[in-house]
């Protein structure tokens, strides 16, 4: 009966029928680490034994346990993937050298602020946050150098990550511009870039050539 619920709650979802079937399949194969045991009984140990052998059910897995909740079963989570370490620090350069080959020839002033702002986190270790929010009178400028929060903890950027903060400078009409303070500023001026923009401008549906022109 739960599973026939279960694949009601889909249909009414307007999941694919595909999609109903993965969800479907990872729920059965949860449910068979249980055996003949009540649905109460289910625990993480099963969740965690089903996993084991069938990593693939992983997203489909998600849907269900939120479902099994809902109707009054045991509340139970999957466990964050440990990423490693060298992994993630071998990604992190490959985009860093992505980033920067696109803000070469950025599509948009808004393309061209995002990859900026990014960059400066990543780069730096600094939160995204903290870079966004960015105030122009935070930055001193010269035709060699980019030092953000003078006042502060000053940042110098180096090269070439300067260079093409200064291209910015020199392509953007917003910059210092009377219209808001902000050296990353949003679609309205008041306010600064999102970060719900910044991964719009980083993905692919952002990389549109007429966007902004």
């Amino acid at each position: 009966p739960l599973l026939h619920r279960y694949r009601d709650h889909l249909a009414i979802r307007d999941r694919k029928p595909i999609t109903q079937r993965t969800a479907l399949t990872a729920a059965v194969a949860l449910l068979a680490a249980l055996g003949e045991a009540p649905i109460a009984e289910l625990s993480q140990r099963h969740l965690t034994s089903t996993l084991r052998k069938r990593p693939g059910h992983r997203a489909s897995l998600h849907g269900f346990l939120s479902f099994l909740a809902s109707q009054g079963g045991p509340s139970l989570t999957i466990a964050k993937l440990r990423q490693d370490p060298v992994a993630q620090e071998k990604r992190l350069r490959a985009d860093i050298r992505r980033w920067r080959k696109r803000l070469e020839n950025p599509r948009t002033a808004t393309e061209a602020r995002a990859l900026l702002a990014v960059l400066i986190a990543r780069i730096y270790g600094l939160p995204l946050q903290r870079v966004l929010a960015l105030r122009c009178d935070e930055v001193e400028a010269t035709h060699r150098c980019i030092t953000l929060w003078p006042d502060d903890d000053a940042l110098v950027l180096g090269q070439p990550l300067a260079r093409a903060f200064l291209r910015w400078i020199a392509w953007s009409s917003t910059w210092r511009a009377s219209e808001g303070p902000w050296v990353f500023p949003g679609r309205h001026r008041h306010q600064p870039l999102s970060e719900t923009a910044i991964a719009y401008h980083l993905s692919e549906k952002g990389k549109d050539p007429l966007r902004e022109r």
